[in-house]
């Protein structure tokens, strides 16, 4: 329900401002909109919305309704007298009595009619109620197919997705396992590999220690032989050394023979030039 609220008509004035409209407007397009306005606000179709505004135009209407009458009841006092008394020639109180007739005839009519308007404005009020309420029955009926649909659909996802999900689940687990069995496999071919490097190092350890002497053994008997040819270089170098000095002795001997033998020809010389000065003194 709306909790708005307006203001208490009071006035002719408040009256014609609730149609948005000034006093003296036209009687029938002040009715025409107050019945547009009270279609679409009636608290029937509207579920109980704008009945506020209903109530307040309501009263409005009756309002200017009840001005309207009195003036047309004013209106028709005025035009009574002297159409009755051009009539029937009568005195006043047979004019007044043909007056109130007639006002009574008018009320009736105007009473007759307003019920038929009534009626036929319910009855216009219950059809689009009646349709109303078709169409909300029928949108509500779709709606519910569509939610039926809808949930169909979001089970059928769903048991779609848990069978996604059990396929990737066993998956995994065929993955996982695989990968726990390639681990374990790894794993021996790993230590197997480990085994096989260990042997192959203490083969090659034992190959190296037997090369190592191999090598040694050579070594030692390069360095033997180095050492027997450095020896027989040296032995050489001695010999041809010694023989050099023998040459070089030699060679000194046959120099002091020579130069003995010149000094001995030189004493020779001396000597016989000396005999042969002492000879020739002789002579003398």
């Amino acid at each position: 329900m709306e909790s708005i609220s307006f203001k208490q008509i009071t006035s002719i004035e408040e009256a014609y401002e609730a149609f948005q409209t000034t006093v003296g407007a036209n009687y029938n397009n002040v009715k025409q909109q107050y019945h547009k306005l009270a279609l679409i606000n009636h608290p029937d179709k509207n579920g109980g919305r704008g009945i506020a505004f209903f109530q307040h135009i309501s009263y409005a209407f009756q309002f200017i309704r009840s001005k309207h009458e009195k003036e047309m009841r004013k209106q028709k006092r005025k035009d009574a007298k002297p159409k009755n008394a051009r009539k029937d020639g009568g005195d006043a109180e047979t004019s007044y009595n043909k007056a109130a007739e007639n006002k009574t005839r008018n009320k009736e009519y105007f009473n007759a009619r307003w019920e038929e308007s009534q009626a036929i404005e319910n009855k216009k009020r219950k059809e689009e109620h009646r349709a109303a309420r078709a169409k909300w029955e029928a949108d509500n009926k779709k709606r519910e197919e569509e939610y039926r649909e809808t949930c169909a659909q979001w089970e059928a996802d769903y048991e779609k997705r848990e069978q996604e999900y059990q396929a990737q689940l066993a998956q995994s687990k065929a993955e996982y396992e695989e990968l726990q069995r390639s681990q374990k496999e790894s794993e021996k071919a790993s230590k197997e590999s480990e085994k096989a490097a260990e042997r192959r190092a203490r083969y090659a350890t034992k190959g190296a220690m037997f090369r190592d002497r191999a090598a040694f053994a050579a070594q030692e008997e390069a360095l033997k032989r180095k050492r027997w040819m450095q020896m027989q270089q040296k032995k050489k170098v001695e010999t041809t050394s010694f023989q050099m000095e023998e040459e070089e002795d030699e060679a000194n001997e046959e120099k002091a023979t020579f130069r003995r033998l010149r000094k001995m020809k030189r004493w020779l010389n001396g000597i016989t030039k000396i005999l042969i000065t002492a000879y020739t003194v002789d002579l003398k």
